[in-house]
């Protein structure tokens, strides 16, 4: 999901010129949703028509405005005023959770080819340029989850292994 909040009348005074006081939005909130949470959100508004709920169910789920007190922790902080009264009648929340699909051997290599692999390409030339050994100082620091423990073990499993790993069951 993402979100965009932006001043509007600014845009369009930059964009077309416009004044400020000409424009009649002044802020705009908006928000992208994808995949299961764009199906969430069609659910939401097909069950019960009435986008404003969606909408404000959503913003207001993942954002709120608070008024800062002294030695409390921000959680115990109480609303904003203007924010209260933005959020109106559509106080309800509405999380668009969606379930944690288990990350594959595949995402994990496409994941190091758009965003680490850049970084550590310079930082091996580093190394190499200055005969240091960095980032094989950090490969071997790094401690390995048990999720990728796990993915380890099933990717350097035999099929033989595969097979006795497998659950019996009565009656076969």
């Amino acid at each position: 999901m993402q979100s965009t909040i932006y001043q509007k009348d600014i845009e369009q005074y930059f964009k077309l010129g416009k004044a400020l006081a000409e424009t009649k939005i002044k802020n705009r909130f908006e928000i992208r949703v994808f995949d299961e949470r764009a199906e969430q959100t069609v659910a939401d508004l097909l069950a019960y028509r009435n986008p404003q709920r969606t909408v404000f169910g959503i913003i207001n789920n993942y954002l709120r405005f608070v008024k800062p007190i002294a030695n409390k922790p921000t959680s115990k902080w109480p609303l904003d005023d203007r924010w209260a009264q933005f959020i109106g009648k559509y106080a309800d929340k509405l999380r668009l959770a969606v379930s944690p699909e288990p990350v594959t051997l595949d995402q994990t290599i496409q994941w190091i080819k758009k965003q680490v692999a850049p970084s550590l390409k310079m930082l091996m030339a580093i190394d190499s340029a200055k005969s240091e050994d960095t980032l094989m100082t950090i490969i071997a620091e790094a401690k390995l989850s048990e999720n990728q423990q796990v993915m380890i073990q099933q990717m350097l499993a035999s099929p033989e292994e595969i097979m006795i790993q497998q659950p019996k069951h009565n009656g076969d």
